[in-house]
């Protein structure tokens, strides 16, 4: 389990007796709107989503269900690479400013990956989530994805090198999944619509400063003759 939890997120609400309240499918954008620390998730949810419904959770804890989906950023069939579901408490904190963070007691957590084959949720100890650093690498990965896609298609072919050979039979695509301190994982895709990854260590663990450097040097080690499954 990394940092990827950030990407996009669901909640629901359940009043005892009420109405579900919602945000669900909105698909809200949180990057910076979800801290945690130990069993306590924190939410800065904009205004104008919980305006029509936060006084009727003001001043009292109600049960909740938190999705967390860490979605990619190159456009694709099934671009979720992971899903972190969280249930509890969820309450919003006094204050008199209408944007006050929210709060969510955990009670349960649930992870999830996708690697292109049956995957089943993981159950998780809460108090792990204590414990969870971002990667180094978090802050700037979609950009520097989107980078390599958008300007240096040459790159990801050349990447795609170092994939074993059966690895590729069947491909029509390769895409960039997840960079990481720790590596880079391709993302294999095949024309039934299924995919599979493949991970790639960097030579050295790096960070956002070096992260050209190692992929230079995971480059070097490319056999130069380009693979066939590039169309």
């Amino acid at each position: 389990m990394q940092q990827h939890y950030r990407r996009t997120a669901s909640l629901l609400a359940t009043p005892q007796g009420g109405a579900a309240l919602q945000f669900a499918g909105r698909r809200l954008a949180l990057w910076d709107g979800v801290a945690w620390t130990s069993s306590v998730l924190r939410l800065t949810i904009p205004a104008e989503l919980t305006r029509s419904w936060h006084p009727a959770l003001t001043g009292r804890p109600w049960p909740a269900t938190a999705d967390l989906a860490d979605v990619s950023p190159v456009g694709g069939r099934d671009r979720v690479r992971a899903n972190l579901r969280l249930t509890g408490t969820l309450q919003r904190e006094q204050s008199a400013c209408e944007a006050a963070p929210w709060t969510m007691q955990i009670s349960t957590c649930q992870w999830q990956e996708s690697d292109g084959a049956a995957s089943h949720p993981i159950d998780l100890e809460v108090a792990r989530l204590s414990g969870m650093r971002p990667d180094p690498l978090a802050p700037t990965e979609a950009e520097l994805i989107m980078h390599l896609h958008d300007a240096h298609l040459g790159v990801v072919e050349r990447l795609s090198r170092l994939v074993a050979v059966d690895q590729l039979q069947g491909a029509v695509r390769v895409a960039v999944w997840r960079m990481e301190s720790e590596g880079i994982t391709l993302r294999i895709e095949r024309a039934s619509g299924r995919f599979a990854l493949t991970f790639l260590p960097w030579p050295r663990a790096t960070n956002p400063d070096a992260v050209c450097a190692s992929l230079a040097a995971l480059l070097a080690q490319a056999p130069t003759c380009p693979r066939t499954w590039v169309v």
